[in-house]
């Protein structure tokens, strides 16, 4: 059972890879061959690193105002900012 996972993985990536451009399959009348584009996966590679980078880039920054704006509204108040609020009813 765990053979037959592995083959099925194996396939599953080499369809995806076909899919993306990455493999290209030829036939022949002699014979067969598989051509692996490794330029372009290493340009596709380096794209998606980048803008992974960028996403993190951007988590941290809106974590940092998130946490900035929970730490301003923990600092207590002066008086007088106090006594500017309006009262709450009852």
């Amino acid at each position: 059972m765990q053979s037959f996972t592995i083959i099925c993985l194996i396939v599953a990536a080499m369809v995806a890879m076909a899919v993306i451009g990455w493999i290209s399959f030829a036939t022949f009348e002699d014979g067969a061959s598989v051509t692996i584009n490794t330029k372009e996966m290493k340009e596709d590679v380096s794209e998606i690193a980048d803008k992974g980078e960028e996403l993190i880039e951007k988590a941290t920054v809106s974590s940092q105002k998130i946490l900035k704006q929970s730490e301003e509204s923990k600092t207590p108040q002066t008086k007088s900012e106090t006594e500017k609020q309006e009262p709450v009813p009852q």
